[in-house]
């Protein structure tokens, strides 16, 4: 069930959607309306003067033909705006980041409401010079129009808010940093994905002997868990998971291990349970939007761009989802027994409380190495952000940073990648400048 709603959760968020679900809910205004016809009285009003119509039937023929020809060329011009947006997103950002851009609910009502009430007009104007409709029905589709009208007001009025900052830099990197986010606090508080800790040493590490392979090659996009909890279950064995979401799988490496030699159907319903497609995806895979906010960064410091302060406002944002991260793993009172210097690179070994909680027993699962996650910030950013002042100086900082939080997870490999760092400036300033970047100049 939980890979049914993952692939259903792509399509809602794709901009079709919407629109076939707005032009779904006006086709069937035109079967709901001959219902709703015997609450409509025959006259309005009382006396002589009373009327039997609202509006005659030609004149509603020419206000639905007047919005029908304004809502196409309102939803062209709304769509070439969306794609003009991507295509900003793609030359100064990343193109990684338009799967998020394509989600922007605005946008999505937008479109859907402008096409819907083309589709109303077009059916409606249709129906009217048909003749199909009587003084009764033609008063409840002209109430209809006018609240539509109202709605595409409204919509319009949001509309423009939303364009002004459609395919601003600052706008996608915000959004990478809410999916970011939520993936973080659905990986930190469960490292093991609510499954056991995965054996590297002890014993326990033959009972996994058995692989299972698969022939898919790409990324692992999804995992469902509870499904493969379920087989094991059934069939008495344990798994080991050799691979996670974000991984790449080129049909050498198993995706899991089995306790018990099993038959190829229960293997290829244990290979189900994964899907695998061409690009990684944010919702399992913090790792990622790590990744995708370093290639904006490195954009940005092309010198094509030259924006080291998009650079600088990105390493901001990355400190900020790696305390996130911190704060989620270990709360702040078992976080650590004492204080750690800045930039010492001691690390704290005391104990951790495990809060993860077992939810699949029949499963065991590796968590995030800190080291992984630093080498997706830092692996290639460094080398750009180490030729330019500004950025080298905030690069330390955030190193610094993360040392001081000293946590077991991320502190050791800082350390590491500071001294990288110094090396880098090292080659490229000397004199004062390199003192301040080295830390010896406070601002």
């Amino acid at each position: 069930m939980k890979k049914i709603w993952f692939y259903l959760e792509q399509y809602i968020h794709q901009i079709w959607f919407r629109c076939v679900l707005y032009c779904i809910i006006s086709l069937s205004l035109f079967f709901i309306l001959p219902a709703l016809r015997e609450f409509v009285p025959d006259k309005l009003g009382d006396g002589p003067d009373a009327l039997g119509e609202l509006v005659s039937q030609d004149a509603l023929a020419e206000i639905l033909k007047i919005l029908a020809s304004s809502m196409l060329a309102v939803s062209i011009f709304s769509l070439s705006i969306v794609v003009q947006a991507f295509q900003s997103a793609a030359t100064t950002a990343t193109p990684r980041a338009n799967e998020l851009m394509m989600q922007n609910a605005t946008a999505h009502n937008a479109l859907g409401t402008f096409i819907g009430a083309f589709l109303f007009s077009i059916v409606g104007t249709i129906a009217i010079r048909s003749g199909v409709y009587d003084a009764k029905i033609v008063n409840l589709l002209f109430a209809c129009t006018l609240i539509i009208i109202a709605i595409i007001v409204l919509v319009l009025l949001r509309w423009i808010d939303e364009v002004s900052r459609l395919g601003r830099v600052n706008v996608t990197i915000g959004l990478v940093e809410d999916a970011l986010l939520d993936a973080i606090k659905s990986r930190a508080e469960n490292p093991f994905m609510k499954c056991n800790q995965y054996p590297t040493f002890g014993e326990d590490k033959h009972l996994y002997a058995f692989p299972v392979y698969s022939s898919s090659l790409g990324y692992v996009q999804y995992i469902d868990i509870a499904q493969l909890n379920s087989i094991a279950e059934e069939h008495q064995f344990k798994i080991a998971l050799e691979v996670s979401p974000g991984t790449f799988c080129d049909g050498t490496e198993p995706f899991l291990c089995t306790s018990e030699d099993v038959i190829d159907d229960i293997k290829d319903a244990l290979v189900s349970c994964f899907i695998v497609g061409h690009e990684r995806t944010y919702s399992q895979d913090p790792r990622y939007g790590f990744v995708v906010l370093s290639e904006i960064a490195m954009r940005a410091l092309s010198p094509g761009i030259n924006d080291p302060g998009t650079a600088v406002h990105i390493l901001s944002t990355q400190l900020r989802a790696l305390h996130y991260w911190i704060t989620l793993a270990h709360p702040l009172q078992e976080k650590r027994k004492s204080s750690t210097q800045i930039g010492c690179g001691t690390v704290n070994e005391a104990s951790f409380i495990n809060t993860d909680q077992v939810g699949y027993s029949n499963i065991y699962a590796k968590s995030i190495n800190g080291g992984d996650v630093l080498e997706d910030i830092f692996g290639q950013l460094i080398r750009d952000a180490a030729v330019n002042h500004i950025t080298a100086v905030r690069l330390r900082k955030m190193l610094e940073s993360i040392l001081a939080y000293d946590d077991r997870d991320f502190a050791p490999h800082a350390k590491v990648w500071l001294d990288i760092l110094d090396q880098q400036v090292l080659k490229t300033f000397e004199g004062e400048v390199y003192q301040r970047i080295m830390g010896q100049h406070k601002s």
